[in-house]
């Protein structure tokens, strides 16, 4: 199965359905609502053409997207029509997350500011850390945070499509805490052939082929249990590893480093069937080997503020809420939603079978069948 064909018409489409919620972001209401409105009438032009020449899993895709200009178009012409736009809710974007990095006077360094600098430096030709100047120990994130302020809260929800015989789409979206702005979405497909090895955050500007804003490769261990590879464009690269992955089937202790800090996700409330929906995320004070474990186990001493947690309202299709500590970056906040949101779609949709060995592939050289052209087709 070949990559989305992405030609040079392809990309002006893509960033002419970008530039509405750029605008936006940039505080041109109405400018962005008359694109809004030009992507509309592009995009019935797409899914028009694309029931005859693309595959469904496309089609839905620009369908989607259809389905987010028009429900901005009908906040602002709402807001339009009261004759201001100041109680907008406006949209998370590329532009967003990269002016979020920019050091500003009187405010914390941005967590991802040091993530994007490490990364960077990883791939230098001189091996430079360009972080920091300073060789101290950065500050814990909790100390950049205001524990007095109230959480971030988005609202999960969950859909799916039957894409072709035996393989579904699955879309994770998350929206504001009245359940109303679409923000984000993570896809991945599922196939009764092979289990899900990836999944793909898209901001709300990003669910046609050819964008997105973190890829997560799932890769399950000889033990059963699962590491995940995430990979921004912005951030660069990061890979959470679980606690005695050779052992266990446990998701979680699952540790990771992100900006020069280290992170711990912990299951706090097992669910009916012995794991809950939504890990807990917390900044590790330090980690030693517990003493007499033969098998790696490993303790730890955490910061006492949570970093991001989650709240189940019922079966696995119903809603549920995701809280984030205030005052965290848009980067940040985008891998913690694409760990979560991977993990919630691994567990909740497993594999009938895995007919091509897949699961022994990503977890040895990496998986180059049917699940890997999977991925090409979403990306």
């Amino acid at each position: 199965m070949a990559p989305f064909e992405q030609t040079d018409e392809y990309k002006n489409l893509c960033q002419a359905l970008a530039a509405p919620f750029i605008l936006e972001y940039q505080g041109h209401f109405e400018e962005a609502l008359e694109a809004h409105t030009k992507a509309v009438a592009g995009l019935k032009g797409v899914v028009e053409h694309a029931r005859k020449n693309l595959r469904k899993l496309h089609r839905k895709m620009f369908e989607r997207q259809l389905q987010v200009h028009e429900e901005r178009i009908a906040h602002l012409r709402h807001l339009s029509g009261k004759g201001s736009f100041k109680d907008v809710i406006i949209a998370p974007t590329f532009l967003s997350a990269e002016e979020e990095l920019e050091v500003k006077a009187d405010a914390p360094r941005p967590l991802s500011l040091d993530q994007k600098q490490l990364w960077q430096g990883r791939g230098s030709s001189s091996g430079a850390n360009t972080m920091t100047d300073s060789k101290e120990k950065p500050l814990p994130l909790s100390a950049a945070l205001d524990a007095s302020l109230p959480p971030i809260k988005y609202r999960i929800s969950h859909s799916s499509e039957l894409v072709w015989v035996g393989a579904r789409s699955h879309w994770m979206f998350v929206k504001d805490e009245t359940n109303t702005h679409t923000f984000w979405a993570m896809q991945a497909v599922w196939s009764d052939e092979v289990p899900i090895t990836g999944a793909l955050l898209r901001r709300a500007g990003e669910f046609i082929p050819g964008a997105g804003a973190i890829h997560v490769g799932i890769r399950k261990t000889r033990g059963g249990s699962f590491k995940l590879e995430m990979e921004s464009l912005t951030t660069g690269e990061t890979t959470e590893i679980p606690d005695r992955g050779e052992h266990t089937k446990d998701w979680s202790p699952r540790r990771f480093e992100y900006g020069g800090r280290k992170f711990v996700w912990k299951d706090e409330k097992p669910g009916k069937f012995g794991k809950s929906h939504w890990e807990t995320l917390y900044e590790t004070k330090r980690v030693w080997p517990k003493e007499g474990s033969k098998t790696g186990k490993k303790e730890d001493e955490t910061e006492e503020q949570k970093l991001f947690w989650g709240v189940n309202h019922g079966g696995i299709h119903a809603d549920h809420t995701l809280y984030f500590a205030a005052g965290m970056d848009q980067g940040f906040r985008e891998h913690v939603l694409a760990s979560q949101l991977a993990r919630y779609i691994r567990r909740n949709y497993p594999p009938h079978k895995d007919v091509k060995g897949v699961e022994a592939a990503a977890a040895g050289a990496g998986a180059l069948s049917l699940a890997s052209d999977i991925q090409n087709l979403l990306s």
